[in-house]
Parts: C-alpha cells; sequence; structure tokens
C-alpha cells in the first residue's frame, strides 16, 4: 500500500477528479491561503494590489481541479478579494469606477488563466497516458519472451530486445544498424526482398521460415510483422516478432521419422506372420493345434514387440528380450541362468531373436531340460573382439540335466526357425546340436544390428 508521501505525489502528477467535491475543496483551501498571504503582504505595504495573491491560487485550483474548479476559484477570489481589500473594507458598495476596473481586469485574466490552465492540464493529462503507455509498450517489448526487432525502411535493424540477443546471438551493438540480411541464410536472400515490401506497404505478414544465429546455426521461426507508424499515421519502419519454433520442428520430425518406420515396421512384421502361419499349417495335425502354436508364437512375436515399443523402437537389450521372452514360462523361471554384457539389439534383430528364443523355450518345456524337475537352461552371450574392435556377437542357448536328447526323426517348424529362418534375416550362422546331455544352439551375428560398449 502507498505511504503517504507517495498518493501526493501520484496526486501532483494525475490531478483531482473534475466536479468533485475534493476538487472544489482544493480550489477553496488555494484561495483562503492566498487571501491570508494578502493580508500579510497589505500589512508591508499598504498599496498592494487588491487581487495580487489570487492568480496563482486561480492557476492550482484549475491544474488540479479542472475547469470547474478554476472558475469557482475565480469567484470565490473576487467576491473575498472585493470583500476584504478592496475600499471599504469588509463592505461591497459603495465602489469606486477605478476598483469596477480592477475587479473586471481581475476576472478576464482569471478567466484567461483558467482557460489556460484547463488546456495545459489537458495536455499534460494526455502526456502522462502517452508516457505510462510507452512505458507499458517498452516493458513487455523488452520483457517479452519472443525476440522483437524494428527495422527501419531500408531495411537496418533500429532495435533489438534482450530476447532476440538470446535467440540470435548478437547483442544490440553488434547488429543495430546492419541489414536484415545479416539473419537471412544464403538460399534464402531472396525473401526478404520479396515480404519487406509488403509489410512497409502496411500489410501485416506471418509465415514459417529460417534465420541464422550469430554462430552459423540455422534457427526455424515463425515471423510476425507488421508496420510502425508515427504518431501523424505515416510508416516509418517495420516491426518483426520472432518465435522460436526449432524444438516444434524437430518433434514434427521426429514423428515423420517415426510414422515411416511404423509403415516399414508394419510391412515387416506381416511379413513375418505370414511366414509364421505358412509354417505353423504345414506342422499343425489338425484345425486346433494350429490355432494353439499359430497363437503361442503370435504371442512371442507380441512380447518383443512390447519391448521395443517401451524403448520408443530404437531397440532392446539382449537380458530384457531374454527376460521377456521367458516369463511366460514362470513355473521354470528359477531354472534358468543368463549371463552376458551390455549389449543393445536392432529392432529387426529384437523380433527375429526373440521368436527363436520362444521356439527354444517351448520344445525345451515338452521335451527337453524343462520338461524335467531337474533340468535347467544357460542363455549366455559375449562380443567376439578383433584387432581391438567387436566383430561378432555369439549367442548360446545350453540345456543340462534333462532326458536324453537325439536328433529328430523329422524338421519341425521351430527348427527351421532357429536354423534358417533367422540366422538368414540377420545374415549370421547358426547350429543347433543335439548332444546326449541337453540340447545346444549357438547364433553368431556381425555387429550390424547390434550395439555393445566399445563397438
Amino acid at each position: 500500500m502507498p505511504g503517504m508521501g507517495e498518493r501526493l505525489r501520484m496526486l501532483w502528477r494525475q490531478g483531482l477528479r473534475p466536479g468533485s467535491g475534493a476538487a472544489y475543496g482544493f480550489a477553496a483551501i488555494c484561495v483562503v491561503i492566498a487571501a491570508a498571504v494578502r493580508l500579510g503582504l497589505g500589512r508591508l505595504d499598504a498599496n498592494l494590489i487588491p487581487f495580487a495573491t489570487f492568480y496563482p491560487a486561480i492557476l492550482l485550483a484549475t491544474l488540479h481541479g479542472g475547469a470547474a474548479a478554476g472558475v469557482f476559484s475565480v469567484v470565490l477570489s473576487t467576491v473575498l478579494g472585493w470583500w476584504l481589500f478592496v475600499p471599504p473594507a469588509f463592505q461591497f458598495v459603495p465602489i469606486t469606477a477605478r476598483d469596477v476596473i480592477n475587479v473586471s481586469i481581475f476576472v478576464c485574466v482569471g478567466g484567461i488563466i483558467v482557460w489556460t490552465a484547463e488546456s495545459l492540464r489537458r495536455t499534460r493529462a494526455q502526456l502522462i497516458k502517452m508516457l505510462e503507455a510507452s512505458s507499458e509498450l517498452t516493458a513487455i517489448v523488452s520483457y517479452s519472451g519472443d525476440a522483437i526487432v524494428g527495422f527501419g525502411l531500408d531495411g537496418t535493424v533500429r532495435s533489438w530486445n534482450a530476447s532476440a540477443e538470446q535467440l540470435f546471438g548478437y547483442r544490440a551493438d553488434e547488429i543495430v544498424g546492419r541489414p536484415l540480411s545479416a539473419l537471412v541464410p544464403p538460399e534464402r536472400q531472396d525473401e526478404p526482398k520479396q515480404m519487406f515490401p509488403r509489410s512497409s506497404s502496411g500489410d501485416i505478414l506471418k509465415f514459417e521460415t529460417q534465420r541464422l544465429h550469430k554462430s552459423g546455426k540455422r534457427i526455424d521461426v515463425t515471423v510476425s510483422t507488421g508496420p510502425i507508424r508515427s504518431i501523424d499515421g505515416r510508416i516509418v519502419g517495420v516491426s518483426a516478432i520472432f518465435h522460436d519454433i526449432t524444438d516444434r520442428k524437430q518433434r514434427e520430425q521426429h514423428l515423420n521419422f517415426v510414422l515411416r518406420e511404423l509403415s516399414h515396421r508394419a510391412k515387416n512384421l506381416l511379413t513375418i506372420v505370414q511366414a509364421i502361419a505358412r509354417q505353423t499349417a504345414r506342422q499343425a495335425t489338425n484345425p486346433q493345434d494350429f490355432e494353439r502354436r499359430f497363437g503361442e508364437r503370435l504371442q512371442a512375436l507380441a512380447q518383443s514387440q512390447d519391448v521395443l515399443v517401451e524403448r520408443e523402437w530404437r531397440g532392446a537389450t539382449l537380458q530384457e528380450l531374454v527376460t521377456t521372452q521367458l516369463s511366460p514360462f514362470a513355473e521354470v523361471k528359477n531354472r534358468v541362468v543368463t549371463e552376458g554384457p551390455d549389449v543393445m539389439l536392432a529392432p529387426r534383430a529384437a523380433e527375429k531373436i526373440g521368436i527363436a528364443l520362444h521356439e527354444l523355450a517351448t520344445n525345451s518345456i515338452k521335451h527337453g531340460a524343462w520338461s524335467v524337475p531337474a533340468g535347467s537352461v544357460n542363455v549366455s552371450w559375449v562380443v567376439e573382439v578383433k584387432d581391438g574392435a567387436a566383430e561378432r556377437l555369439r549367442l548360446e542357448w545350453r540345456e543340462h540335466g534333462g532326458p536324453t536328447v537325439s536328433p529328430p526323426s523329422r524338421e519341425g517348424f521351430g527348427t527351421i526357425v532357429v536354423t534358417r529362418l533367422v540366422p538368414t534375416s540377420l545374415e549370421a550362422t547358426a547350429s543347433l546340436d543335439f548332444h546326449p546331455q541337453g540340447l545346444a544352439w549357438t547364433l553368431t551375428m556381425p555387429m550390424t544390428d547390434v550395439t555393445a560398449p566399445g563397438s
């Protein structure tokens, strides 16, 4: 809350509301003070003009209370001065011709003072409003989050706010006076030649483009331009507001990439589903068997997709993939050991290896190590290094403690997946060995689809 001193300063700057009781009261106080001063001065000089001290009172009353208060102060000053200081004192008559002229002159001069002071008061009020509006506009421009730049009609920079300095990297003293072309990329130099004349002729434009940072980096921006007009309405320059949309453009580019990638992966996924359907149909003994096997294999594919989605299709770690694919086999989760370095698989590698792990786990539950209580599985992987650089990833599935293993009499879908489909799609090699002590599968693939520390 403002203090007394601040309120008095505001009253001095803004004045009283014209026609209010406060305005008339202020006028009366001014007149009374003027009369008291006249009484004091009259003791020093008996020939002092009767109305000499009332002129400042009329001026103050009009400046701070308006024309009505000024007229009131003229009337009150005339009556009070006539009563007190025009002989004979304390009465209005008789009055000499000379005193009538003095009173008339005072009233006329007082009226002139009221008219002049009222004109000054209104002019001052307009100036105060203009200054406040200018200060407000200056604050908006200075503290705006967008870069606001003023250009002269010759295309040179005339004003430069703090956000423009942050966006473009130039200090005001570095850029003011330089042409607009300093901010425009070389291949877009014709753009200002097309847009600037339209803005300088009065058009309001908004468009997206690129501008240059001081470092040479390109910045995606929206530009809103419009004319700057003088008080008399003449166009004296162009104002431009630059809003940084680099983040939005990057998000749009990422979204377009994701959509293209989604289309590509959807086609690949349909191809995989068709291959699974064909192979499952060849191996199924009846429609119910096909439905069960096909559903299980689609579920394995879906689990690989879930891992990829969680990582925004950037890939999946091999540890995540193994854990996810073996999670449906809850009854044997304590009988699997995984070991290997932290490696990231590309999306297509994750899809294919996920399907292979599901086929191996399903086979182990039915016929292998997990079909007996004592059986276990070891899943391990290593990155093979040559000449100090990662060259291949070797993934191994080894079963122990299960029933005696022998080669199958016919080649099933699972065998086709782990020995042909997966290795072929990943440009890898695979071996499936039916050792009596347990099945072993090894996949050796290039680092094309693998990211590992130091690779």
